[in-house]
């Protein structure tokens, strides 16, 4: 034991692990969308391939509207929001389509953009 409070580690971009885990919770608590979530499928039904690229577009935008406060202050930007979405991609599309929880699908992602903003 070095004798090293908590809140006096850092992740390797200097974010103290502990404001990091502070940050992880408050961007898991989002009501779920469930009119984009309608939105989408109804899309599903006409053009599949439409709506898997309109999902990654239209809940990066929702997302950003509801974290940027807490994401813009360490340089994350929307474009970079989307980015990391294209790598829940299917996750994305298992919720829409009813088949994942909407909490898991936001624990995956503020996991990712976390740990992003770490390295």
């Amino acid at each position: 034991m070095t004798g090293d409070a908590p809140e006096s580690r850092s992740t390797r971009s200097g974010v103290p692990a502990l404001e990091q885990e502070e940050l992880r919770a408050r961007l898991e608590r989002l009501e779920e969308p469930l009119r984009l979530r309608t939105k989408l499928r109804d899309l599903a039904r006409t053009d599949a391939a439409l709506a898997q690229s309109e999902a990654n577009r239209l809940f990066s935008a929702w997302l950003w509207r509801r974290w940027q406060p807490e994401l813009a202050p360490f340089g994350f930007s929307p474009r970079d929001l989307r980015r990391l979405l294209v790598a829940d991609r299917r996750e994305l599309w298992l919720w829409v389509m009813g088949d994942r929880p909407f909490a898991q699908l936001a624990e995956g992602v503020s996991g990712r953009v976390t740990r992003r903003i770490s390295l």
